[in-house]
């Protein structure tokens, strides 16, 4: 086993730094994936970062039999299959596989819309052999490639087209075999590209059949998310209803859903074009509300508003504007920066210019301020040109501009109830919004008021105190929110960029009374904070999790028993068992839904999704998804390989 992940090391060493050189020498060669047989190509091609050889995973990922999610609100990444999850976070160059930090070569980025990781991570974290070929400039993941053979190929457009090819492909010999008749090419340039022609003939041919039904919209008034199915070696996407009724076919679309109302459509760009994504507003009966003009847009509503963006968001020369959840322009897109949205207000900084919007589109300017940031109970932060020692300090404002704090503080923020956190002197203190200080300043960091109580840090050391600032808890090394009355608390542990790793978790009273020991491995904490049954893991190693749900009493609801166990969500906890089938308990501890799927996402709105395995005509293994609800019903069958959420 040690000599082969040497070997793995040592050919995955061999690629990147052959690769670096190839691409020095020959710029008019890509670098090609291939796996397990096929030649993968996607609308980006992998690339040369800081002499590292970095693809775009969600093709190759998918391709391995990876589920793959995007999750905007923090910016990471998912990928998950039955036995193995891995987080990343764009940004960053640590991930999470199964729990455990692997650093990786670069840092995970993106790029031309796809996100990159180094290639020397799948060998390391997808258990797959990993080679590179030379004389093809191929990266070859999966054993038996001959560079002498020729493959069929895959072509992945965007997210929503792909083609598996009936020809044959051989860089080595730059020829394609169609239908028996093996032409040839001068150059790898010309392969390429007839590649593309035959993935996009294929493509437009099947638009063409499908025209009529393409262009037909069905009005409805349930609600609609969003479905990929393969057709004739072709990925079709739509909106499809709670009743499995296809309600629109997109045609040359990406779809992404934003709310029951709303979705986000995008243009699918054509193999290893080097331009960007657009996107635009459409409503749930496939009527676009804006042109596909938009290089970025929202994700998620926030507070009930989505931002458009012309240009790359690091662009000096961009331009933002605010819709509404309905699709209603509410500030048109021209100003430099709208980032903050919130008190029913949008603050900007437009060509020197600093203020806020109200919704009926009045214009109040901040004259001598050079920044404004997001109102909060009708207060913000806000500073000028004036600077001490080099220093920007910080002050804030209400909405008619009055002083509420005078630029005095290196860093200001918001903990809730009309408590500031400010920093100066290398130390947090409290101040009130009136500018009255609380207590000593002496907190390496604070967090926001729950209920009265606060988590703070000092010295890596984590406690909790009140609104004076007194300490009302013992130090732990590490705390965490579960509710407005409890809090998980670690011993043991080591913190890490503001992440406790390791340790023991226990459950405490806001007062800091101990609820259960620090026994758990793990705890599970919402983001909403506000669970009332927590799940927590006993027995917690690479190999091994045992995860039961905790009652507020410290007692257990269901003792550690699963793989994994989620928060509850619409009533319902997933669960995975020892065989890697999801299932669902409810909040009596009564399994409802059987562990029988291959993964069950989260409960909303009565519904969720789930995967099983099916056979192809070609009796190849399939994965599939489909609806089901609360009772274990079916609604929608395992028929797409991808749907949203309801």
């Amino acid at each position: 086993m040690k000599k082969s992940k040497l070997s793995i090391m040592i050919l995955v060493m061999t690629i990147l730094f052959t690769s670096l050189n190839i691409s020095l020498a020959d710029n008019s060669r890509v670098i090609k994936v291939w796996v397990d047989g096929n030649y993968i190509f996607s609308d980006v091609n992998p690339l040369i970062e800081k002499n590292r050889t970095q693809v775009p995973i969600r093709f190759i990922a998918e391709e391995l039999g990876f589920d793959v999610k995007w999750i905007p609100e923090t910016r990471n990444v998912k990928i998950q299959n039955g036995s193995k999850t891995l987080l990343f976070k764009i940004g960053s160059d640590k991930c999470t596989v199964n729990g455990k930090t692997v650093k990786l070569d670069n840092k995970v980025f993106i790029r031309y819309n796809r996100t990159f990781l180094p290639l020397r991570f799948i060998s390391e974290s997808f258990d797959k052999f990993v080679e590179y070929d030379a004389s093809t400039k191929t990266a070859v993941i999966g054993k038996g490639f001959n560079s002498n053979f020729y493959y069929k190929f895959k072509y992945h457009q965007g997210n929503d087209y792909s083609y598996q090819s009936t020809e044959k492909v051989n860089f080595n010999k730059n020829s394609i075999i169609i239908k028996n008749d093996t032409l040839k090419y001068p150059r790898e340039s010309a392969v390429i590209k007839k590649i593309n022609e035959i993935a996009m003939k294929n493509k437009n041919s099947d638009d063409k059949k499908d025209d009529k039904d393409e262009s037909e919209v069905v009005n409805t008034k349930s609600p609609v998310t969003t479905f990929s199915i393969l057709k004739s070696n072709k990925t079709l996407t739509g909106l499809i209803d709670i009743n499995g009724k296809i309600t629109y076919r997109a045609q040359n679309r990406t779809i992404q859903k934003i709310n029951d109302n709303l979705f986000k459509v995008g243009t699918l760009i054509p193999l290893n074009a080097q331009t960007s994504q657009l996107f635009g507003l459409m409503n749930k009966n496939g009527k676009l509300l804006t042109e596909i003009e938009y290089d970025y847009i929202d994700d998620k509503a926030s507070n009930g508003y989505i931002r458009l963006i012309k240009g790359k968001q690091t662009d000096a020369n961009k331009k933002v504007g605010i819709y509404d959840i309905n699709g209603k322009e509410v500030i048109p897109v021209k100003y430099d920066n709208i980032e903050n949205i919130s008190d029913n207000v949008f603050s900007y900084n437009e060509a020197g210019k600093v203020g806020y919007i109200e919704l009926n589109g009045t214009n109040h300017q901040f004259r001598g301020a050079k920044y404004l940031g997001k109102y909060q109970d009708g207060m913000a932060e806000y500073y000028t040109d004036e600077t001490i020692n080099g220093i920007t300090l910080k002050g804030i404002v209400d909405k008619n501009f009055d002083v509420l704090i005078e630029p005095s503080y290196q860093a200001i923020k918001y903990l809730n109830d009309n408590i500031f956190a400010t920093f100066a002197s290398n130390t947090w203190g409290l101040v009130t919004a009136k500018g009255e200080v609380i207590g000593t300043a002496r907190f390496d960091k604070a967090y926001p008021f729950i209920n009265d109580i606060a988590i703070a840090k000092n010295n890596n050391k984590y406690f909790l105190i009140n609104k004076q600032s007194d300490t009302i808890s013992k130090e732990y090394d590490g705390i965490k929110v579960i509710n407005q009355n409890q809090y998980a608390y670690n011993v043991g542990g080591v913190t890490v960029q503001d992440d406790v790793k390791g340790g023991k978790w226990g459950v405490m009273d806001k007062k800091g009374n101990i609820i259960t020991e620090a026994i758990f491995d793990d705890i599970a904490i919402n983001k909403e904070q506000n669970q009332d049954l927590t799940p927590v893991c006993i027995n917690y190693d690479q190999n091994k999790q045992a995860w039961g749900m905790l009652k507020p009493d410290g007692n257990y609801l269901v003792n550690p028993q699963y793989a994994s166990l989620n928060n509850f969500a619409d009533g319902l906890a997933v669960f995975k068992n020892s065989e890697n089938l999801y299932g669902a308990i409810d909040k009596q501890g009564k399994i409802v839904i059987k562990a029988e799927y291959l993964f069950l996402d989260n409960f909303a709105n009565g519904y969720a999704k789930y995967k099983v395995t099916t056979k192809s005509k070609t009796n190849k293994e399939e994965s599939k998804f489909g609806i089901i609800d609360k009772k274990g019903k079916i609604i929608i069958k395992a028929n797409y390989f991808k749907i949203g959420e309801f």
